[in-house]
């Protein structure tokens, strides 16, 4: 559905908040995913649930952009910001560190490339270690 409007599905999550269920959706396009975009893929997508009788729980569904911020979680993530500052936390030491910021160098399909801010040289990280990481937003001149 998404793809259909040129979108790309990032991310989708299910969690209870409070006696509800959260169906939460992120898309992305290269540009950014506007407002009308959003809308027109929570009615496709509400239509469908509700047609669904495999899904008949109380449900709250939210669909956006996951932000400037986002956090990167595929492979495709990591090269669409190639060239672009990150902070990663890792669950295991690489360099003798667990937390990095650097700006993207490079990416494939098993680790990124980073150039670290204090001029330290370049690290690799293994997307294996990696516990969260997320577009280190800024504003340069």
């Amino acid at each position: 559905m998404a793809e259909a409007c040129g979108l790309e599905l990032v991310d989708v999550e299910l969690f209870r908040a409070g006696r509800r269920e959260v169906l939460r959706i992120y898309l992305h396009k290269p540009g950014g995913v506007t407002l009308d975009e959003c809308s027109q893929v929570s009615h496709q997508l509400s239509n469908l649930l509700e047609a669904d009788e495999s899904f008949q729980t109380q449900y709250t569904l939210e669909v956006s952009s996951p932000g400037l911020d986002r956090p990167l979680k595929t492979p495709q993530d990591w090269a669409r910001r190639i060239g672009e500052w990150v902070r990663v936390h890792l669950v295991e030491d690489v360099e003798g560190r667990k937390q990095w910021i650097g700006r993207l160098v490079e990416s494939d399909e098993t680790s990124a490339l980073l150039s670290p801010e204090e001029g330290t040289p370049d690290v690799r990280i293994p997307f294996r270690t990696v516990q969260l990481a997320r577009v280190d937003v800024r504003f340069e001149d």
